[in-house]
């Protein structure tokens, strides 16, 4: 019998099987483990937060929960995140729900006081075996599935308000050879991130914002995206854009454009 079964560490092939995030609703009844929201905000002096996922397999699942800046592999020692996880390790039951506290470790945690800290927050969900496949000495190939969410550390030291965010990004043109950018400058200490609908009005041409995958603008800096055409931009220009709030909502927004 040959069995490949992906483990807690399961090094490369996690990074190859991360799923697209979850709505603020739990997906459909395929979608296995999943996890209420598609952010967490972690404000500084809060005892705890928490997490809460929805199993909709028709199998229990074996669940590993952690925290770490992105890299998705479990990390072997606590002490490397300022964040632990309780319960780290639990099953979860088809159909059942379960929730996880997220806790701040501020013991020699210096993060900066006048902007956001990003973190991971990720969830590895491990299929149980199959005895019947066992018994019978089928090939079979068990996957587990990794998904990651933001977690920002939010200190009480940041001047602003979160809700007044799409305000504080200054929006410029810049031209690079025969193509045009948009750059954006985040005047905040909030992390912004952008849905990929973003679109550049000048006059009666439009351009649209091609964001890839580079839509998150971190405190205090820029972030340039190229916009489709090869027109130029005349002046006045508007863009059109819109950023993910505390809840995971799209909020539309528009902004003049410096030139």
């Amino acid at each position: 019998m040959f069995a490949f079964k992906v483990r807690k560490f399961l090094g490369y092939l996690a990074y190859l099987l991360i799923l697209g995030l979850p709505a603020l609703t739990p997906l459909p009844a395929s979608a296995g483990v999943v996890m209420y929201g598609t952010r967490i905000i972690y404000p500084a002096g809060a005892e705890f937060v928490t997490a809460r996922f929805a199993n909709h397999d028709r199998s229990p699942n074996l669940m590993q929960v952690w925290v770490d800046d992105g890299r998705g592999v479990p990390p072997e020692k606590a002490e490397e995140t300022p964040f632990f996880v309780a319960p780290p390790l639990f099953r979860i039951n088809a159909g059942s729900e379960q929730t996880v506290r997220i806790i701040f470790n501020s013991a020699g945690s210096a993060l900066p006081e006048d902007r956001e800290t990003l973190f991971w927050l990720n969830f590895l969900q491990i299929p149980p075996n199959s005895a019947s496949t066992q018994q019978s000495g089928t090939a079979r190939i068990t996957i587990s599935f990794l998904n990651q969410v933001k977690l920002l550390y939010r200190p009480s030291g940041i001047k602003g308000d979160v809700g007044n965010l799409s305000k504080n990004i200054r929006f410029g043109i810049k031209k690079d050879k025969n193509a045009y950018w948009l750059e954006a400058s985040n005047q905040t200490g909030y992390y912004a991130t952008f849905m990929e609908n973003a679109t550049v009005r000048a006059g009666n041409i439009a351009h649209s914002v091609k964001f890839d995958k580079n839509v998150t603008l971190a405190p205090f800096s820029s972030i340039s995206w190229k916009l489709s055409g090869h027109e130029p931009i005349s002046s006045p220009a508007t863009v059109e854009f819109s950023l993910i709030d505390d809840r995971g909502n799209a909020r539309t927004s528009s902004s003049d454009i410096s030139q």
